[in-house]
């Protein structure tokens, strides 16, 4: 029986027994079925009832060790591969970490350096932030100065609008009269050695208003008016100067063309 069993060890390839673990497997063989051959005894003595123990039972009992531990082998050695596989992955994770921590070592210098740059940046830019938050209060302080100024502009403007509004009806009263006006009246005025206070009045109000022209030359008394009355062209010159771009030192002399004052003595001369 053991050498039947040995055999059979023997023979199977894909059990890949050792040598000298053939014969110490091949007796525990013999034992288990001379064992259970015994048992069967006491069994029948007990019971009274007969199992049976062929060769072929023999032979399933060592057919069932060798299939057992080929399945143990395959688990052995795939624990094994799994084991191999690991104790690999540590060590390229070990070489990776290693590379790691030098590169980490070798860039320190460059983080610590970046590190002082972005604490200065930082600086800067609450600096900036500063600024930007001073300049923030000052475009609001500016833009209520300008919403005042603008109401104040616009109120400006409404009393210009209706100081216009006053004086537009004597404009046009005062384009009417010159209208009137022809070649006999200026003669008449011209001939006045010493004009009435109207007449005087309105011509030192025209030479305000001419008072760049050559034959002028700023001054206002009555030998300067009667030169622009002998101007052939005088009521034409009255009627297309231009209003919309007085000069500065024509404004400052506004108070002796009021609208009034024109109105009041053109109108009779005429």
């Amino acid at each position: 029986m053991q050498q039947v069993a040995e055999r059979l060890l023997l023979g199977d390839k894909e059990l890949s027994l050792p040598q000298d673990s053939v014969g110490p497997v091949s007796r525990v063989c013999v034992i288990m079925h001379r064992s259970v051959k015994a048992a069967t005894k006491n069994f029948y003595d007990e019971m009274h009832r007969r199992a049976y123990t062929t060769p072929s039972s023999y032979l399933t009992l060592i057919n069932q060790y060798c299939k057992m531990l080929k399945e143990h082998k395959k688990t052995v050695v795939e624990n094994l591969r799994r084991y191999q596989t690991g104790l690999k992955k540590l060590a390229d994770t070990e070489i990776l970490v290693g590379e790691l921590r030098a590169k980490i070592v070798k860039m320190q210098p460059v983080l610590q350096q970046e590190s002082e740059e972005t604490a200065k940046l930082l600086v800067v830019l609450q600096g900036q932030k500063n600024e930007a938050k001073t300049q923030e209060t000052n475009c609001t302080r500016d833009a209520r100065a300008c919403k005042r100024v603008q109401v104040e502009v616009a109120k400006q403007k409404d009393e210009c609008k209706t100081e216009l509004e006053k004086a537009l009806p004597a404009y046009h009263k005062a384009l009417a009269a010159l209208d009137t006006i022809n070649n006999k009246d200026i003669g008449v005025m011209r001939g006045f050695p010493n004009p009435p206070l109207g007449v005087k009045k309105v011509m030192e109000a025209v030479c305000i208003l001419f008072r760049d022209l050559p034959d002028v030359k700023g001054k206002t008394d009555w030998a300067v008016a009667k030169k622009l009355l002998a101007k052939n062209n005088f009521v034409k010159m009255c009627k297309s100067y231009d209003k919309d771009n007085i000069p500065q030192k024509v404004k400052e002399g506004r108070e002796v063309f009021s609208q009034t004052l024109v109105y009041r003595f053109i109108r009779p001369i005429a």
